[in-house]
Parts: C-alpha cells; sequence; structure tokens
C-alpha cells in the first residue's frame, strides 16, 4: 500500500503529464534544494549548478508527457541531474582542450615568424585563462 506523499507524487506526476504548471511549481519545491546541494557537491560551484538545475527542470517540463508515475521521481530526478553534470563536465574539458589546440597553434605561428614577445605575451594570457571553470557555459 502507498504512503500519502507517494499517492500525491503519483497524482502529481499525472498532473505533470497533463501539463498542470501547478504540479509541476509544487514538484520543483518538492526536490530543488536536496537536487541543488548534490549538484552543487559535484560541480563545486553554486552559479554552474543553478544553471544546471534549471536546465533539468526544463527538461523535465519539455518532457513531463514521457514521464512514468509509477517509477520514482525522486530516483529519475537525480540519475538527470548526474547525467547533466557529466555532460557539462564533458564540455568544460573539450573547451579547454580546443583552447589548448588553438593557443599550441598561435604559439607555432608565434615563434615561426620569430616574434618571441607575442609567443610570451599569448602564452601568459593562455596560462591565466585556464582556471577550473574558465569556460562560459552554452
Amino acid at each position: 500500500m502507498k504512503s500519502g506523499t507517494e499517492i500525491n507524487i503519483d497524482l502529481l506526476l499525472r498532473q505533470l503529464k497533463q501539463g498542470s504548471e501547478p504540479a509541476f511549481n509544487t514538484l520543483y519545491l518538492q526536490h530543488s534544494r536536496i537536487l541543488l546541494s548534490n549538484i552543487r557537491n559535484l560541480v563545486k560551484d553554486n552559479e554552474v549548478a543553478k544553471e544546471l538545475l534549471q536546465d533539468l527542470y526544463l527538461e523535465v517540463w519539455e518532457n513531463r508527457g514521457s514521464i512514468d508515475p509509477e517509477k520514482s521521481f525522486k530516483s529519475f530526478l537525480f540519475v538527470m541531474a548526474r547525467n547533466m553534470v557529466y555532460d557539462d563536465f564533458r564540455r568544460v574539458s573539450l573547451d579547454k582542450r580546443a583552447k589548448i589546440s588553438l593557443m599550441n597553434i598561435a604559439l607555432q605561428k608565434a615563434y615561426a615568424d620569430c616574434n618571441h614577445l607575442e609567443a610570451s605575451l599569448c602564452l601568459s594570457v593562455f596560462m591565466s585563462s585556464l582556471s577550473f571553470r574558465s569556460t562560459t557555459r552554452a
């Protein structure tokens, strides 16, 4: 037998599937704090965590028709959050590799042109931009 909370979530999920904004808002209020905390622990950046949480709930809203009220909504949210964090890690890593590749090309050209001052300046600017979260989110 389901508890009152489980029945309430079932009802909210069924309403959400039908496009109910109040149901969406209630589910958001029930889960967003713990999700934000979990995401923040993974990304170590409060602003990035907030953006990922917004992205997660936007995806929930856009895909509300495919939510299965018979399955754990909380588990669904945590799996989505984890996958979004991993996607963000991959994106940041790719951005850094692209930045390194472009800087390598610029340095090779500067050294090939015997412009050591320009190469040193490029290297200095590049090194200062390599903080962990230096790339902006798309």
